[in-house]
C-alpha cells in the first residue's frame, strides 16, 4: 500500500533465510527518474522509453538473455543534456527482488572499479556509473570522461536513489564466504548457467544445475565458489555425477579421489588445481594454484559460518 510502512517479510529458500525487501512500488519506472529541480542543469532530453519482458530484447540486441535469467521485470531509459552540451543516459532496470538486483550489479561492475557510498552498493569506473538498491539497478553512461560528465553521473545517479524506496540485501550465499582475504568488490553472484560461464567456464554446457550461487576471490589467486540446491540429496546426486563429469573432459586431468566427499582435477592449460566437496544442499568448489590443506580449510571456514559461526 502506497505511503503506508510495512513489515519485511522472510522465506526460507535453498536452506537459507532470505530477507525481502521493504518499502513502497513504483506503478511507473519513469517515477524514479530525477525530477528537474534535483537534477540541476541537468534536463530531459525527449521522452522516456520503457521495455518489459521479452520486450528487453528490442533495446538490449544479444545481451537481454543474462537479464531475463537473474530475473528481468522491466526497464527505464531517459537521455539527459547537461552543460556544454554533454550527455547521460540513464537506464533503471526493475528485477524480480534484491538478489536479482544485486546479482546483474556483480554482472556488471568491476572489482577495478571505484566504489561509491549510494543505494546498497555503487561502483564508477570512467564514464560508467552503476548502482543497486533494493529490487533496482541503475546504470548511467556518459559520453566522454570530462569532469562535468563525471559530476553529472552522480549528480543524477543520486536523484535516483532518493526516488527509490525499497531496501535489499545481498543473498544469503554471499554471505557464507569466509571475510578473511576476501577481495569484497569482486564478488559475483549467479542464478543460472550463463552468469557463471561468464565467470568462469568450467563447462561449455550446464553441468552444475544450481539454484543460485556465489564466487569470491581471495589472496593468493585462489576462487570460491558456493553452489546451493533445494535439498542436500540435491546437492550429493550433482556432487556424484560431477566427480564423472569433470575428469571426463579433456580440459582436465590429474583426477585425485581424497575421499567420499573430496575430490581433485587440475586444468591443464594453467595447471590450477580444482577441489570439489559437498556439505548439506552445497557443493563447494576452489580453484587456484593451491594445495589441498588451503582447500580444507577454505571449506572448514565455510561450514563455520553455515552453523552460525564467523
Amino acid at each position: 500500500m502506497q505511503g503506508l510502512k510495512r513489515l519485511c517479510l522472510f522465506s526460507l529458500s535453498t536452506a537459507f533465510l532470505f530477507p525481502l525487501f521493504c518499502g513502497t512500488q513504483k506503478k511507473s519506472l519513469t517515477e524514479y527518474l530525477p525530477r528537474e529541480t534535483a537534477s540541476g542543469e541537468w534536463k530531459k532530453e525527449g521522452k522516456p522509453l520503457t521495455y518489459a519482458g521479452e520486450n528487453l530484447f528490442e533495446y538490449i540486441n544479444g545481451g537481454a538473455e543474462i537479464y531475463h535469467e537473474y530475473g528481468f521485470k522491466r526497464i527505464a531509459v531517459q537521455e539527459y543534456t547537461g552543460p556544454e552540451g554533454r550527455a547521460v543516459s540513464v537506464e533503471i532496470f526493475e528485477m524480480t527482488d534484491p538478489s536479482a538486483a544485486f546479482g546483474i550489479y556483480s554482472f556488471k561492475v568491476s572489482p577495478e572499479d571505484r566504489e561509491l557510498p549510494i543505494g546498497n552498493g555503487g561502483q564508477i569506473a570512467g564514464y560508467y556509473l552503476n548502482f543497486w538498491k533494493g529490487n533496482v539497478v541503475v546504470t548511467l553512461t556518459g559520453f566522454d570522461e570530462d569532469e562535468t560528465t563525471k559530476q553529472g553521473l552522480e549528480m543524477l545517479a543520486r536523484a535516483v536513489e532518493k526516488n527509490i524506496e525499497r531496501e535489499g540485501e545481498k543473498p544469503r550465499l554471499v554471505f557464507l564466504l569466509p571475510e578473511e582475504g576476501l577481495n569484497e568488490k569482486d564478488v559475483r553472484y549467479f542464478k543460472g548457467f550463463l552468469g557463471l560461464y561468464n565467470s568462469r567456464a568450467f563447462f561449455s554446457r550446464d553441468e552444475f544445475g544450481f539454484s543460485e550461487g556465489v564466487r569470491g576471490d581471495y589472496e593468493g589467486n585462489v576462487s570460491l565458489f558456493l553452489f546451493a540446491y533445494a535439498d542436500e540429496n540435491s546437492a550429493l546426486d550433482r556432487f556424484l555425477k560431477l566427480r564423472k563429469t569433470f575428469p571426463a573432459q579433456n580440459r582436465y586431468d590429474r583426477f585425485e579421489d581424497f575421499n567420499e566427499r573430496l575430490f581433485r582435477v587440475e586444468e591443464t592449460e594453467s595447471g590450477e588445481s580444482i577441489f570439489v566437496t559437498h556439505q548439506k544442499s552445497t557443493i563447494l568448489l576452489m580453484a587456484g594454484k593451491a594445495d589441498e590443506d588451503r582447500a580444507r580449510e577454505m571449506f572448514t571456514a565455510v561450514s563455520r559460518r553455515m552453523e552460525g559461526g564467523s
